[in-house]
């Protein structure tokens, strides 16, 4: 829902909305597997928006092979 929401509120501005969700999230792939590969605990912080829909960190990384759940 708060994908769909994120979405809807950069239909005018469609290329704001790619460069403020979904190319800064594609950017942190790389960082959160290095994290992930590092094999310590790691706290990643993101907003809301940044987790749900298709450009989701949750469906890049599920994407990407890792599982992802709800704790």
């Amino acid at each position: 829902m708060i994908a769909r929401l994120e979405r809807e509120s950069h239909r005018d501005l469609p290329t704001f909305g790619e460069r403020l969700i979904a190319a800064r999230n594609r950017n942190w792939i790389p960082e959160i597997e290095g994290y992930i590969r590092d094999r310590h605990t790691y706290f990643v912080v993101a907003g809301a928006a940044h987790m749900g829909g298709p450009d989701g960190v949750l469906a890049l990384l599920k994407a990407r092979g890792y599982q992802v759940e709800q704790l």
